[in-house]
């Protein structure tokens, strides 16, 4: 009866420490993660990158980022740390350089004992050279069909005949007045009577150099 209580007490001693130390493995474990941005998240510009990575043994961190759809593995190095951050800032991700797309976002974590530890943000979407899509789909409205107006039709003006108006003719330059006639009478009577007082001037003075 003895050894049997004897057996059961050092069950229990052994299950009791068990629990103790897996109770302390899982206090021990760190918090790591990427606190902003958020997974799927349309990011664009300048990004600031909080992060937690305040725990035991901490020795330095990297975040990097790849493609969201490749399958080798390949990550590109943003930053690097030394020193332990606790939901703050580590560095600004200027996405402008980048093409348009999805990317992960990974933080990994190096400590003094054991394997990193890694923190992903998955499916973040650049979008500096195109719009952002929407993630719920915008309600469209309908509206009652509007009759179409009948086009109005404009009578056409009805032409008023206006009777031609006559031009009088210019004056003819060869028409003779009356003025005109007598004038060129009195010429020609003043004429003739020069020519015939010329005539008997000439008769006479021929008559006297005879004698």
């Amino acid at each position: 009866m003895q050894r049997l209580v004897g057996l059961i007490l050092l069950i229990l001693f052994f299950s009791g420490a068990n629990l103790v130390t897996a109770q302390d493995e899982v206090e021990q474990q760190p918090e790591i993660a990427i606190l902003s941005p958020l997974p799927g998240q349309a990011i664009r510009g300048s990004v600031p990158i909080v992060v937690d990575t305040a725990t035991q043994g901490f020795v330095s961190s990297e975040l990097t980022f790849g493609y969201h759809d490749d399958t080798t593995g390949t990550r590109f190095l943003i930053t690097q740390s030394f020193e332990p951050i606790q939901e703050e800032i580590l560095t600004e991700w200027d996405t402008t350089t980048l093409t348009d797309g999805v990317y992960d976002l990974l933080l990994e974590v190096f400590l003094e004992d054991g394997d990193p530890y890694i923190s992903v943000v998955p499916a973040l979407r650049v979008r500096n050279y195109s719009p952002i899509e929407t993630d719920t789909p915008t309600p469209t409205t309908t509206s009652a069909p509007q009759a179409t107006p009948s086009p109005s039709v404009t009578p056409s003006p009805t032409p008023t005949k206006i009777p031609p108006t006559p031009t009088p003719l210019p004056p003819n330059p060869l028409q003779v007045t009356h003025e005109d006639i007598w004038v060129n009478l009195l010429r020609g009577a003043a004429g003739g009577f020069a020519a015939i007082l010329l005539a008997g001037l000439y008769l006479s003075v021929r008559r006297f150099f005879r004698k």
